[in-house]
C-alpha cells in the first residue's frame, strides 16, 4: 500500500463537509461555480485553453469530461455555447446525481453525467475536446487512460490535462464512491514523465506550463487552505468566511492573474494541451 493511501490530510473532513452543503442548494452550487472562477488559480487556466479551443470554427461538438467531480468544468462550457454536447463521468454516484439535478434544474439540457471509471470508457472518435483534471494521479495504469481518450478523441481533437506536480506540497484527497474511497496512488507528476506519457499515446503536445508557481500558491494559501483550516478549528467560522473574503480575494485574484503571466520554473501544478492528428 502507498504511503498516500493512509495518510490523512488535514483538511478532508473540511472538504467533505464543505461539499455536502453545496450539493443540497441550487443557489449554493451556482454560488460555488461562480465564486471558484475566481478563487482557483486551476480554473483560470482550463478556462483560458478552452477559449483558446473556442475560437475554432466548431460545430456538432461533442465533448468529454472525464472525472468531472462537482462539474466545474461542464458548468463553464456549457456556458459558452448551449449547442455543444457535453458528457460528463465520475466515478462517484451521488455527485453524478447532483450534478444532474443541478444542471437540470438550472435548464442546461446540454449537459449529461453519468457514473462509470474512466480508465474503462472508451468511444472511438466521438469527441472533439476531452478534459482530464486532477484525476490522473488516483489511477494506477493512467497509461491506459490517456491512450482511451485518444482513441475517443476525433482526428484533430484537442485534449487537455491538468495534474498536480510530483512535489506538490498541496492537499491530496481521497474520492469517496459508494462502495469504496479511492486514494491517489501517486503525489503527482515529473514534466518529462507527463510529456511522455502523452506523446507515447500518440498526442501532439501544443502548449505545457507549470500552474501554482509561488504567486499562485500563494494565492491558494489566501483563498482555500486558510479558510479551511479555519473550518477544521471551528464549524462556525462559515459565518465570517464572507466578510475575510471580502478583504482577502482581491489580493488572491492579483496573485493569480500574476501567476497566469508568470513563466513559472515550477509549480504544483502542470497543465497540457495535447492535439491528436489526423
Amino acid at each position: 500500500m502507498s504511503i498516500l493511501s493512509i495518510k490523512k490530510t488535514e483538511n478532508e473532513e473540511e472538504k467533505v463537509w464543505v461539499g455536502r452543503q453545496i450539493g443540497r442548494s441550487t443557489f449554493l452550487r451556482k454560488l460555488f461555480h461562480i465564486s471558484s472562477n475566481y478563487l482557483i488559480l486551476r480554473s483560470w487556466y482550463i478556462r483560458k485553453e478552452i477559449r483558446k479551443w473556442a475560437k475554432k470554427d466548431h460545430t456538432d461538438v461533442n465533448i468529454l469530461d472525464a472525472g468531472s467531480g462537482f462539474g466545474q468544468c461542464a458548468y463553464y462550457l456549457s456556458s459558452l455555447n448551449s449547442k455543444w454536447n457535453i458528457f460528463s463521468l465520475d466515478i462517484n454516484r451521488d455527485k453524478v446525481c447532483q450534478c444532474n439535478s443541478f444542471f437540470n434544474n438550472i435548464g442546461r439540457q446540454n449537459v449529461v453525467f453519468r457514473t462509470g471509471d474512466i480508465k474503462d470508457h472508451i468511444s472511438e472518435k466521438s469527441y472533439d475536446l476531452a478534459l482530464s483534471i486532477d484525476v490522473l494521479n488516483y489511477i494506477e495504469d493512467d497509461d491506459q487512460v490517456i491512450r482511451n481518450i485518444y482513441s475517443s478523441l476525433k482526428p484533430n481533437g484537442t485534449f487537455l490535462l491538468s495534474v498536480p506536480t510530483c512535489h506538490s506540497e498541496f492537499d491530496i484527497f481521497p474520492i469517496q464512491t459508494e462502495k469504496q474511497i479511492l486514494n491517489p496512488v501517486r503525489r503527482g507528476y515529473k514534466k518529462k514523465e507527463l510529456i511522455k506519457k502523452v506523446k507515447d499515446a500518440g498526442f501532439e503536445i501544443e502548449y505545457i506550463a507549470f500552474t501554482y508557481g509561488k504567486a499562485g500558491k500563494w494565492a491558494y494559501n489566501i483563498a482555500i487552505r486558510w479558510p479551511l483550516k479555519a473550518l477544521q478549528l471551528a464549524k462556525f467560522s462559515v459565518i465570517i468566511l464572507p466578510f475575510y473574503w471580502i478583504f482577502s480575494l482581491p489580493v488572491a485574484i492579483v496573485l493569480n492573474i500574476y501567476d497566469m503571466f508568470a513563466k513559472n520554473r515550477n509549480g504544483e501544478g502542470l497543465i497540457i494541451r495535447a492535439l491528436k492528428k489526423q
